[in-house]
């Protein structure tokens, strides 16, 4: 219906059905959507594209937040903990993030539990069985901050299916 007369997609494509739309198919092998985006791209224009490191922007007021938070000369190491997710469906359970929130502090990490606007019962009910952990109300930038700063992150991401 676009008038093209390349239609390049996924030889996999997360929508399935989408593939009978393509006249051209592109095997795609990253495990993330990114990698396998740049591999769509790569194959459309012809060249090897490389993804780049994002750029993230610094904010001094939220970078000092952060030093309040997880100071940089601390040797413990320190994990965010993120429960939220794009919907319902794709959440993993609540009680595991406690469950793996329990066990890291049992191992000397401290444990950070951030939530989205609308996700807060999320992270309380994680601080409510690893009582150790820190519950976070922050902003973009003092997230971004924090990030500089952690051993690891706990959150969802999409996988491709195999």
């Amino acid at each position: 219906m676009a008038g093209c007369q390349r239609l390049i997609g996924e030889a996999e494509p997360r929508e399935r059905a989408a593939r009978w739309l393509f006249t051209e198919q592109v095997e795609t092998h990253g495990d993330h959507v990114i990698e396998q985006d740049i591999e769509l791209a790569s194959a459309v224009a012809g060249d090897d594209l490389k993804p780049g490191s994002p750029w993230l922007p610094v904010d001094t007021s939220a970078e000092e937040w952060g030093d309040g938070i997880l100071p940089r000369d601390v040797s413990q190491p320190s994990v965010l903990i993120n429960p939220g997710a794009g919907w319902g469906a794709k959440r993993w359970p609540v009680e595991r993030y406690a469950a793996v929130a329990q066990g890291l502090i049992a191992r000397g990490f401290r444990v950070l539990v951030n939530a989205g606007p609308g996700e807060e019962s999320l992270a309380e009910a994680i601080v409510q069985t690893a009582a150790a952990a820190t519950p976070l109300h922050c902003t973009l930038e003092q997230l971004i901050a924090l990030t500089r700063r952690i051993t690891l992150a706990i959150a969802e991401i999409r996988a491709r299916s195999t």
